[in-house]
């Protein structure tokens, strides 16, 4: 029985295929069941290859674009820091990286379920075209992923959470929560703090804050073809502070009043 359980265990185990975006790139893939989906940069997830079961599960760490493959029969469950989001065929996008203190799910086409992991008593979440979903990931109360076993999606409180309406007029390629699918890192009234997380993603570069003062500018902009010298050329017309950039780390501080 335990040589049986060592190789049925080994077998699943080899059938999990991990997807990883380093940071300083971004992938587009093909999943089994023909859904696409878009990583990107310091993201990955990982999901049974074969896609076999009444569901089609993945765990994702970090950002991603889904474009789901209808199949009314096998749902499609992303887990993401202890929520669960279940759709049929649908676009949406997920952020969620390990320092974000929220879950967002931006929904483009389709209909999307979102439950928190272990908690069936709460009523689910239903996001509708151009409807993001900010869910507080303190309330998760379970930061990992659930594993491929099948399991009824459960509930999330209602009161983690809150619903914003987006911009119609707007296309998917102008949305700002879907630029980066388009090779556009957009920021609107980021404070630098937030703002070098997505820079350390982007360029694949470490940024460093000498004082807490810099930290509060704010930025609106976008990059796409900009290096990471000429983005910070940019930042600097736009708002006054000190840098120097050595090989991939990048040392920011406020400008000595003095000078």
């Amino acid at each position: 029985i335990w040589m049986f359980y060592k190789k049925d265990a080994a077998e699943k185990s080899t059938n999990i295929q991990t997807l990883v975006a380093e940071n300083g790139s971004r992938t587009r893939t093909i999943l089994p069941d023909g859904s696409t989906v878009w990583l990107n940069a310091g993201s990955h997830i990982s999901f049974n290859q074969n896609f076999t079961g009444k569901t089609r599960e993945v765990s994702l760490d970090g950002e991603a674009y889904f474009d789901v493959v209808k199949q009314p029969q096998r749902p499609f469950i992303v887990h993401v820091s202890g929520y669960d989001i279940r759709v049929l065929g649908t676009a949406f996008n997920v952020k969620s990286y390990p320092t974000d203190k929220t879950i967002e799910t931006t929904l483009l086409r389709g209909l999307v379920q979102v439950t928190k992991q272990g908690n069936s008593n709460e009523k689910p979440i239903f996001i509708h075209p151009n409807e993001k979903l900010i869910v507080d990931k303190i309330a998760a109360n379970n930061e990992v992923n659930l594993p491929y076993n099948n399991k009824p999606v459960a509930a999330a409180a209602s009161k983690d959470f809150i619903i914003k309406n987006l911009d119609t007029t707007q296309t998917e390629k102008e949305k700002i929560e879907t630029a980066w699918v388009y090779n556009r890192l957009e920021f609107k009234g980021d404070n630098f703090e937030e703002l070098a997380k997505k820079l350390e993603r982007w360029y694949n570069v470490t940024i460093v804050f000498e004082d807490d003062q810099v930290k509060q500018l704010s930025f609106y902009g976008s990059f796409e073809t900009e290096t990471v010298q000429q983005a910070f050329v940019a930042l600097k017309a736009a708002s006054r502070f000190d840098y120097s950039i050595n090989n991939q780390t990048i040392i920011v501080s406020s400008i000595n009043k003095n000078k």
